[in-house]
């Protein structure tokens, strides 16, 4: 990327952050959350968003005695539990393929000794879960360890192109890298939940209506729906 569209994406990048940050609050890291748990939102996100995901972690926390439980259910039995998400069968199996590996090795279910490894280590760690995808891997490493990388949903990967952050044309890896060019450690946290927030609730994927954003003057796509609008 060219200097001076890095400057001028970057300056594009704070000013829409900062609207949905005066507007929403800026989103800060308080206690961490459970390791375990935030593993499981991840798997059950996927690439998609965490509100779906939390809701059904939450109708599983009322409906199982514990976590163990849920280890020793069929795929089936999980896969009917964790309805309607998308992929729900191959998630089904991700949950009880963790929850099976961590009893095994250690005759638990909780993630405490992740505490105390590094990126690569957790990285490594995760992987050994088999079949967790990159964005399931950082929106852990995000959430639960403090670690500034940004996970790249499928949600994040849309707002920016409408934004106009990134080119169109863009890979998710792709686009993953030229954010990380203009987006400040810091304010990855802060940046994704309130982008994931205004994905799902304002740009969502069709009947989004660009008058009504918080962001249509700094958004290419809701300059160009306003400018038609005025035609």
């Amino acid at each position: 990327m060219k200097t001076s569209i890095r400057k001028s994406r970057g300056r594009q990048l704070r000013q829409a952050l900062g609207i949905l940050e005066k507007h929403l609050g800026r989103r800060r890291r308080r206690r961490p959350p459970d390791a375990l748990e935030t593993l499981m939102v991840s798997v059950l996100a996927g690439d998609g968003n965490d509100l779906l995901a939390a809701e059904i972690l939450e109708k599983l926390r009322g409906e199982l005695v514990d976590w163990n439980e849920l280890r020793v259910s069929t795929p089936k039995e999980i896969e009917d539990l964790i309805a309607p998400l998308p992929d729900a069968a191959e998630k089904a199996e991700a949950l009880q393929r963790i929850l099976q590996k961590l009893f095994a090795e250690r005759h638990t279910l909780n993630l405490a000794h992740f505490q105390r490894f590094g990126k690569d280590r957790l990285d490594k760690e995760l992987d050994s879960f088999g079949g967790l995808s990159p964005s399931v891997k950082f929106r852990m490493m995000l959430k639960a360890f403090d670690i500034n990388i940004l996970p790249m949903t499928a949600d994040i990967e849309r707002i920016v192109k409408r934004l106009g952050l990134v080119d169109s044309y863009l890979t998710a890896d792709k686009v993953a890298e030229e954010l990380q060019q203009v987006l400040p450690p810091k304010r990855v946290y802060s940046f994704y939940h309130l982008m994931s927030e205004h994905a799902e609730k304002v740009c969502m994927v069709r009947g989004y209506v660009c008058a009504s954003c918080l962001l249509a003057s700094v958004c290419e796509r809701g300059k160009s729906s306003k400018s038609g609008e005025d035609k």
